[in-house]
């Protein structure tokens, strides 16, 4: 009977390992050689489960306001969100801010924009998120990391209830016998 309980108490760990899922993160990265003017860059994804995500973009340069964004947008062809630090659509803008860092004895800053928005429900299925500004210094370039992140949430999966369940009944069903 020991092995049996042994079985039945790591189903019941699984299962609630399974229910508390990591974060769904998808995270993308640019980098581009100096020069100055107009970038659009675009980044596909795929969202497996639809769900509301909330995230980022850091704009990351060698000189202060060197990267001008005028536009985040995210769209599946059919739903489009469209971000716009002029008309205040991002949940949280900051911008400046100095980050040194010190690479064979030498000090080197990059100033970093951190552009924040508000979860938004993304359906499940192919996206495009598309990133629209101007680099000012043709000498600095710079990079554009976009990070949208899968909060997890505290309902567990349907196939971790399940697998509670069955695990519920096998201990009951192994109790059972034992007291015959």
């Amino acid at each position: 009977m020991k092995l049996k309980t042994a079985i039945v108490t790591t189903a019941l760990l699984l299962s609630a390992s399974l229910a508390a899922a990591d974060p769904v993160v998808q995270s993308f990265s640019n980098a581009w050689a100096p020069e100055t003017g107009p970038f659009d860059l675009s980044f596909s994804f795929t969202v497996g489960q639809g769900a509301d995500f909330d995230g980022s973009l850091v704009a990351r340069s060698g000189g202060l306001g060197n990267i001008d964004l005028s536009s985040l947008l995210l769209t599946n062809g059919s739903t489009q969100y469209l971000y716009e630090p002029q008309n205040g659509s991002f949940a949280s803008v900051v911008t400046g801010q100095a980050v040194v860092t010190t690479i064979k004895k030498h000090a080197i800053t990059n100033y970093v924009d951190t552009y924040s928005f508000a979860p938004v429900f993304l359906a499940a299925g192919d996206w495009t998120a598309t990133v629209v500004g101007s680099e000012g210094n043709s000498k600095l370039g710079g990079t554009l990391t976009l990070d949208l992140i899968d909060p997890p949430n505290d309902v567990p999966e349907p196939a971790s209830l399940a697998l509670a369940a069955v695990a519920l009944g096998a201990l009951g069903a192994a109790r059972r016998r034992s007291r015959r």
